[in-house]
């Protein structure tokens, strides 16, 4: 309840009008909003469900998630400074031994799409189904603290991050960029490459040490929380199990409008019980590149050495 009233307060006076007049009220419009996002259902049975007309439901539910969507500066924020810091702390409290210096995890999502009218092949990955990749990196609490949405579903989740706004931010500084004290890093999975502000796992030759595959254990552990996250999200918000657009634009529109939400509820203690954990789908089989950085293997050396 307290997030519909939150959501009522941002809402405001962003409703649909007609001649100055709202074409139903503010709260009819809001709850179909929210039943839209939460459900598969057609929007000629949405449009029945609240009594209005079809291409009204679709204006009224567009006009939200871009309106939602240009919050997304005021609910999806990555820490920074002393906020860091409290980020960290939540991590290593997770765990009796949890991995250090964890500010974020990262992962891709695969959002399963209508087959699109341009460049169809882009977005068919293996699974032999449309998709558009969600990167996200959440915090210890599951919360969001960065979103990329829309990439083609066939890339790699390195080649998506490398093409990620946040990417673009820190890689003019390096390892040393300042958004990083040397002991705060993301961690991922062994698609991402290694660096000095992203720790990977130690891949598996079939000759790790003991002291790679306890550090490879408690990466991993800590790393499933962007997996949860992400399948609290498509719980939540159902449509993103299946979005039928047309619009390749509203697409990301959409996926960010909907992390949003996911980090208001969250914040709003609204919790809900999920039986499956929706798997990412990073395991996309394309050639990998050999990325590590030396800034980033001495760190995982020394960190690893540590645990």
């Amino acid at each position: 309840m307290e997030t519909f009233e939150n959501l009522r307060n941002l809402w405001g006076n962003s409703f649909e009008t007609s001649k100055g007049r709202p074409c139903c009220d503010a709260d009819r419009q809001l709850l179909l909003s929210i039943w839209t996002l939460a459900n598969q259902e057609s929007f000629r049975g949405i449009a029945d469900r609240f009594d209005v007309e079809r291409g009204l439901a679709h204006r009224i539910f567009t006009r939200f998630v871009k309106f939602i969507f240009s919050k997304r500066e005021t609910f999806i924020k990555f820490p920074k400074g002393e906020e860091q810091q409290i980020h960290r702390r939540s991590f290593d409290l997770l765990r009796v031994q949890s991995f250090p210096g964890v500010v974020g995890c990262i992962d891709g999502c695969h959002i399963a799409i209508k087959q699109p009218m341009d460049d169809p092949q882009s977005y068919y990955n293996r699974k032999k189904i449309h998709f558009v990749i969600l990167q996200g990196i959440c915090d210890a609490k599951m919360q969001f603290i960065d979103v990329f949405a829309g990439w083609p579903g066939s890339s790699h989740d390195a080649h998506v991050w490398k093409n990620s706004p946040f990417f673009q931010l820190i890689a003019a500084e390096g390892g040393n960029n300042p958004m990083f004290p040397a002991d705060c890093h993301l961690i991922g999975d062994s698609a991402y490459p290694l660096s000095g502000v992203l720790l990977t796992p130690y891949r598996n030759n079939g000759h790790l040490t003991a002291t790679q595959k306890r550090y490879n254990m408690l990466l991993s552990s800590s790393r499933t929380l962007i997996e949860q996250a992400f399948g609290l999200l498509k719980c939540r918000w159902r449509r993103l199990k299946y979005l039928d657009m047309s619009n390749m634009e509203l697409l990301p529109i959409v996926i960010v409008a909907a992390c949003v939400l996911h980090n208001l509820c969250l914040l709003n203690d609204d919790l809900i019980e999920f039986d499956e954990i929706e798997e990412g789908w990073d395991d996309v089989n394309n050639a990998e590149e050999d990325y590590v950085e030396l800034l980033g293997g001495q760190k995982r050396d020394l960190i690893s050495q540590n645990l």
